[in-house]
Parts: structure tokens; C-alpha cells; sequence
């Protein structure tokens, strides 16, 4: 099993990848998984790449990963649930929706939902820092 996280500006060259493939064609193993960041990384500069990169580098290392962007296993629950997941996550810290996909396992539209509907009550604000948008709880 060969997990590849990636960083924004800090892995994902196209240099990197075509070793990647080099490698994986040596390594064989079983099962290849290509991820991103899901929550804030030890460095204020690093991030989650896009859609497109992540796609791109899933498809060239024949990752195994599933249609998730993230990697896991999304699944839709009542969106009563949802929400009441989402807001038990933001009360603890800020975070994207990528990071709320990953950290909650539903799928980013149940959470965009969830967003929207927390935002109609007025007690949702976001902020965007390095290119990133992330959610947040105003007090109550």
C-alpha cells in the first residue's frame, strides 16, 4: 500500500509525478491512494491542491482511492444529521469544505447544503487565507 499526500506548490510538479510513475512501476504495489490536505498543515503556507490536480495524479498513479475527492468514502445522510455534524466540527476550529468532506466522510454536497443552511441562520462566516476558504462558527 503506497499513500501520496500533496501540498499545494510543495509535491506537485509535473517533475514529481513522472518519478512517481517511475517508481510505482518498480514499487507494484497493491493499492496506490493519492490525497490532499484536509485540515491545516504545520506550515501556514501549505494547502490542499485542486480538483483538477488531484484527478490528474489519481488517474497517472492509478490510484485506487475512491470517487471522493478526498479519499473517503462519502456517503448522504439526512441533512438534519449533517448539519448537526458540521456545526459539532466548526465549533472546534475553522476549516474548508475539503476538510469538512474528509474529517465528516459525507459527500461535499451534503456539506455545501449544510453550509448554506447555516449560513441562512447568520451564523456562519468565512475567511479566506492562502487561496483557501474556511468556514467558521460566529458566536452564539
Amino acid at each position: 500500500h503506497l499513500e501520496v499526500l500533496l501540498a499545494k506548490g510543495y509535491n506537485d510538479s509535473e517533475e514529481n509525478l513522472a518519478r512517481l510513475e517511475t517508481f510505482i512501476a518498480e514499487l507494484s504495489p497493491d493499492r496506490v491512494d493519492v490525497t490532499t490536505l484536509s485540515r491545516p498543515g504545520t506550515l501556514d503556507t501549505a494547502s490542499a491542491v485542486d480538483d483538477v490536480t488531484l484527478a490528474r495524479w489519481r488517474q497517472a498513479l492509478g490510484s485506487t482511492t475512491g470517487v471522493d475527492r478526498t479519499g473517503a468514502a462519502a456517503r448522504d445522510l439526512p441533512a438534519k444529521k449533517v448539519r448537526a455534524m458540521l456545526e459539532a466540527s466548526l465549533a472546534r476550529r475553522p476549516q474548508t469544505v475539503l476538510q469538512l468532506v474528509t474529517a465528516l466522510g459525507v459527500s461535499e454536497n451534503s456539506i455545501h447544503r449544510a453550509l448554506e443552511e447555516l449560513a441562512d441562520t447568520g451564523r456562519l462566516t468565512s475567511i479566506t487565507k492562502n487561496g483557501d476558504i474556511f468556514h467558521a462558527l460566529l458566536g452564539d
